[in-house]
């Protein structure tokens, strides 16, 4: 008797239907069949049955827009305003730029902002708003698209399931799942299918899975992460989440397809024609996978509410520590991006945190999946060539096109989120968010036929994470294999030197093992500001931004950077090992090219396959000399301070008459790259100069490869990143003038120090260095033959 109600509550809604099966019972008057996916038993029935027993939030006629970034108002739109203006007078509000018309559509008349990318922003609209709406844009001519003119079938569609004939499984996939998995990716699956499919792998695969439990959620659910690994102890450790937004329901589907396929393909037996198996590459990781980050949120979008609207839960997105309470979140619990009370308030966050920290000393790399928008994002750091390569790779796959480029820049502000707090607090190599299909045509509420789709370019991202990986350990091995092979060769051929215990303390090199090197994004708008972004940077956090040696420095200028609007990236974060692989590989591509480094020579041994130092570069100089007697003069315009001579080359058939060129390289010390392309625009000018065309042969050439010799050769020698040349300073203890600050036009300007510590030091006068006179002098010697070109 019980189930009497229930029962009838049935027949009365077949009845409703003009006695159609429940294949059909749907919301909508369309064929979508919800009913046969009760994950959620009784209550999940419920939802559907019998509204009022759940309460299930309906969107009907709620739509989606997107603003569109670049829309321009037309002409005819623009003369309907003017004729407004004079109508209305005063009483119409015009609205004054395209951001303020933004915020004006979103405050006026969007319930949520569902994405912001490069296009425009997608907005909810309640369907109280979408009339008014619609005028409101018309009245300022503002470009916009109807994304989906019904949320409520939207959702619908998104608890259907694919017909197996339909199915876009490849051919890996096939026949590939243990016995007794309820996982098809042909639908969305409940919370209890995503946990009995872990469990499934754990039983079918338990030589290579193992199934952790770092927590439980407040409603008492798990937080289950599986572990694939072959059970190196030295293996690198790969950390990848998915779900943190309830409503999201792609990111946990694809990332549990991708499991999917990489624990089938691990053990697989690499047979010509039987298919693909994971590449070595991939089982060289440990891999940690938390499939459903925020299983109560999804158990709640999926029973009762799919979009997740209500003032309760916390946005796990916005609740780590990492710049929690900043600028893109709120502290309304109504609204969506709700921060919570404090950082780590929720146990989901709490948990991840533990985990991770635990994990501290061999997490190589922590990847967030989320919805949507097609864009691989990280904090900052240099993992900007391993975002571009995986977005090749995606376009490869299935030419989807992902961005890249750091989180701000494709997302702004996203304060309190995990992949920040990763970066910050646990220090991987590599961070990144990944936001999968699509780019705003159905948003959160994606159609299940992407999941396996989406799914594989999971897998390709994984694939390309570990291939990056393997890469460095090989390039690490070959740096080590080079090191021992240069040392074994110098005692070999006695060339060590027999006084390094005599060595001078101010000559030993200068490392850069805790350096790193900033790109600093839109400091236009602080220059415009009046904000000496450089200057301050140098006078708060010491030098430059490539010599920032303790983290609390680092957190500052971060700070800094942010309170001033500005996009701090990491480049590199240990310039030392960039000068080691610019060291590295120039030894080997000389070897490959010579058989070994020679010592200086009476010839010169000039090629372009490593920077050489400033006696060989002035050999190629007189050797030059040397070929065209004729038409090559080589000067000593004058000495540095260390006694080095400054050697221009004039090449001209006709020095009096022709027309001039002045190139010079070197004026910055650690500028390698300009007195080597200097020197090669010379090989390349005198190697065929007889074929040279008139206007070419026409010109009288002044070449100067090096500047600053006495600098060039510092840098070479001792530290590699000095800047300036090697004057001594008569009043405070650091050396050196940055030359190209010293010139006379206007010197002492902005963009120079008085600072003679600085690496913009202009000096004590207008050209106070014996390089810069030597330079002038020559210039003013050479008056009367100088023509203008």
């Amino acid at each position: 008797w019980a189930w009497l109600p229930l029962v009838l509550l049935i027949a009365a809604k077949m009845e409703q239907v003009g006695g159609r099966n429940y294949l059909d019972l749907a919301r909508t008057d369309n064929r979508l069949t919800r009913l046969p996916f009760f994950g959620g038993g009784v209550g999940h029935l419920l939802r559907y049955l019998h509204p009022l027993a759940i309460n299930p939030a309906s969107e009907r006629g709620a739509q989606l827009w997107k603003l569109n970034f670049n829309a321009t108002r037309g002409s005819s739109m623009a003369e309907r305003e003017e004729e407004e203006e004079e109508e209305a007078g005063e009483e119409r509000q015009v609205v004054a730029s395209p951001d303020a018309q933004f915020n004006e559509v979103v405050a006026l008349f969007g319930s949520e902002v569902w994405n912001i990318n490069q296009d425009g922003i997608d907005i909810l609209i309640e369907q109280r708003n979408v009339a008014d709406a619609r005028k409101f844009m018309e009245k300022v001519g503002f470009s916009y698209n109807v994304m989906i003119d019904d949320i409520e079938s939207a959702i619908d569609e998104t608890y259907v399931e694919v017909p197996a004939v339909e199915h876009p499984l490849d051919s890996v996939r096939n026949n590939s799942l243990p016995p007794g998995s309820l996982m098809s990716w042909r639908r969305y699956h409940d919370q209890a299918d995503i946990q009995q499919f872990l469990q499934t792998l754990l039983e079918t695969y338990s030589e290579n899975v193992e199934l952790i439990q770092i927590g439980v959620t407040r409603n008492k659910r798990p937080l289950e992460v599986i572990r694939v690994s072959n059970g190196n102890p030295d293996n690198w450790a790969v950390f990848v989440d998915a779900g943190l937004q309830a409503r999201d329901w792609l990111s946990p589907a694809a990332l549990t397809y991708a499991i999917s396929k990489l624990t089938h393909l691990w053990g697989r037996p690499k047979v010509k024609g039987q298919g693909q198996r994971a590449e070595k590459a991939m089982r060289r990781i440990d891999w940690y996978f938390l499939p459903l980050a925020n299983p109560d949120g999804y158990q709640y979008s999926r029973h009762t509410d799919r979009l997740e609207s209500g003032c309760y839960g916390v946005n796990l997105d916005r609740n780590f520590e990492y710049g929690w309470g900043g600028t893109g979140s709120t502290s309304n619990p109504c609204k969506n991006l709700y921060r919570g009370a404090e950082s780590f308030s929720e146990p989901e966050s709490r948990a991840l945190r533990s985990f991770l920290s635990g994990m501290r000393e061999y997490l190589g790399a922590y990847v967030s999946l989320g919805g949507y928008g097609q864009a691989i994002t990280y904090p900052w750091g240099d993992a900007d060539y391993t975002a571009r390569r995986a977005v090749l790779a995606l376009r490869r796959l299935n030419q989807a096109e992902y961005s890249a480029g750091t989180s701000y820049r494709q997302k702004l502000a996203r304060p309190g989120n995990s992949a920040d707090w990763v970066q910050d607090r646990i220090g991987p190599q590599m961070v990144f968010n990944m936001f999968l299909k699509d780019q705003g045509r159905y948003g959160y509420l994606l159609p299940p036929h992407y999941i396996v789709e989406s799914g594989e370019e999971v897998f390709e991202f994984m694939r390309t994470i570990a291939q990056q990986h393997n890469e460095m350990i090989t390039q690490k091995t070959h740096l080590l294999m080079l090191l021992l092979m240069g040392l074994i060769a110098a005692c070999l051929a006695n060339e060590l030197p027999s006084n390094l215990t005599q060595l001078d303390v101010n000559e030993i090199p200068q490392r850069y093992d805790e350096a790193q090197l900033w790109r600093i994004y839109n400091i236009s708008e602080a220059m415009q500001h009046r904000v000496p972004v450089g200057q301050m940077l140098e006078q708060k956090f010491g030098g430059n931004i490539w010599k920032e040696n303790s983290k609390d420095q680092l957190k500052a200028a971060r700070s800094f950077l942010s309170a001033h609007r500005l996009d701090p990236q990491i480049l590199s974060h240990n310039v030392q090992a960039m000068i080691d692989e610019e060291l590295i590989g120039g030894i080997e591509a000389t070897s490959m090219a010579h058989g070994s480094r020679t010592k200086k020579s009476a010839r010169s041994s000039m090629h372009w396959k490593d920077y050489h130092d400033l006696d060989t570069i002035y050999s190629f100089m007189r050797e030059i000399r040397s070929k065209f007697p004729n038409i090559v003069r080589l000067y000593t315009i004058g000495k540095t301070e260390q006694g080095r001579d400054l050697k221009v080359l004039r090449i001209s058939e006709n020095p009096r008459e022709n027309k001039k060129v002045w190139i010079d390289g070197g004026i910055h010390a650690r500028e390698w790259i300009s007195p080597a392309t200097v020197t090669f625009i010379l090989y390349q000018l005198m190697s065929n100069w007889e074929n040279q065309p008139a206007h070419i042969r026409g010109l009288t050439w002044y070449i100067m490869p090096v500047m600053n010799p006495d600098g060039y050769e510092y840098s070479r020698t001792t530290n590699r990143l000095w800047r300036k040349n090697r004057s001594k300073s008569r009043r405070a203890q650091c050396n050196g003038v940055d030359l190209n600050r010293n010139f006379d036009i206007g010197w002492n300007g902005y963009g120079s120090s008085t600072n003679p510590c600085s690496d913009t030091y202009r000096g004590s006068s207008p050209a106070s260095e014996l390089e810069t006179r030597a330079v002038a002098e020559f210039w003013r010697s050479e008056s009367t033959i100088w023509k203008r070109i």
